[in-house]
């Protein structure tokens, strides 16, 4: 799993959008699997990673306006947030 995590984050065409290069390889901190019952009936299942490393900001306003929306498909669960301060 964390090489897949790894994977996801390390992708181009993310990274692009994101308007940023990694500077080394990240390492997992925390992978965990997460599932809910809602209300309804259905279970909703994700998944979240905690990273650590490096990474330079190619482009401060694309990356800060992906910033304030959030980061992956788990936005809505309490994911999608990154901590980041200078090197």
């Amino acid at each position: 799993m964390e090489q897949a995590a790894i994977s996801w984050l390390a992708n181009e065409k993310r990274l692009n959008e994101w308007s940023i290069t990694l500077d080394c390889q990240p390492d997992v901190e925390c992978y965990s699997q997460h599932r809910i019952h809602k209300k309804s009936g259905h279970h909703v299942q994700f998944s979240s990673v905690d990273f650590q490393g490096i990474l330079t900001v190619e482009n401060p306003d694309t990356f800060f306006k992906k910033y304030r929306e959030g980061f992956g498909r788990a936005k809505a669960m309490g994911c999608g947030l990154m901590m980041i301060r200078p090197a």
